[in-house]
């Protein structure tokens, strides 16, 4: 993931000796364990379930690193908001804090490239948005998570403004191989949703590790071993499961 985060550039000048400073402070804790949360909006309750404390109990990698990608112009106006505004406390319960500490818009494409692809894929999902890349095209966030459940904890996440399949190219062209996926936000409940990415799984096995495990609360696929129920996620149904062939 790092090599990949080294070529996304600050849009702001004054941003880039901060985010030299953060990828400073990832290259030694990368070991290649990452998690991808598909359409998933500003649903950060992965962070909280999905700590070191959980990852150990369900006996399932420690996760390094998260992403989220999601392209609907609500949620983009959002995270706008809150780093136009410095709006950084974007959670507060009795139980659980969650604060934005450092936020920085990024690149990948150049203007021409992202013009190109956008032109490509014209009206994808019109009534969500007319690009499958929105500008800016990256956050790259630190979450501070305050719980009673695990005290204090950073999170480095990698937020794309993009459709996931646009951004699964990328991840192919960098050979980065994600341990964790997690379809809970897809739209295709409410109807809001292109296709169901967790009916449509296998288009994203090629981005995953030997070992994988999917996280929803759709019907069990036949290739899928349940692994933990999330009872306490507020999830409803959702499930954490082993991508595997079962046995006869």
């Amino acid at each position: 993931m790092i090599n990949l985060l080294k070529k996304l550039k600050p849009y702001n000048k004054e941003e880039i000796e901060e985010y030299k400073g953060l990828l400073e402070d990832l290259e030694n804790d990368d070991n290649g364990h990452y998690f991808w949360y598909l359409s998933g909006g500003l649903d950060f309750k992965p962070l909280v379930y999905f700590n070191e404390t959980d990852t150990n109990k369900y006996q399932t990698p420690t996760i390094d690193f998260f992403v989220y990608s999601d392209y609907s112009s609500n949620n983009l106006k959002k995270l706008k908001k809150i780093y136009d505004n410095e709006e950084f406390e974007i959670f507060e319960d009795e139980n659980t804090k969650i604060e934005i500490t450092q936020m920085v818009p990024l690149y990948y494409y150049e203007k021409d490239e992202l013009k190109e692809i956008n032109s490509k894929n014209k009206n994808f999902h019109h009534s969500m948005t007319k690009q499958v890349i929105n500008k800016p095209q990256f956050y790259f966030m630190m979450i501070e998570i305050e719980s009673n459940y695990f005290d204090n904890e950073y999170f480095p996440i990698l937020f794309a403004n993009m459709e996931n399949l646009e951004l699964k190219k990328i991840f192919k062209k960098e050979n980065i191989k994600f341990d964790y996926i997690c379809g809970i936000g897809d739209g295709c409940r409410g109807g809001g949703a292109v296709y169901c990415v967790n009916e449509d799984y296998k288009k994203f096995l090629d981005v995953m590790n030997t070992k994988k495990f999917w996280i929803t609360d759709h019907s069990e696929q036949d290739s899928f071993e349940e692994i933990q129920n999330l009872y306490r996620a507020s999830y409803g149904q959702a499930k954490l499961y082993e991508i595997k062939e079962k046995k006869e």
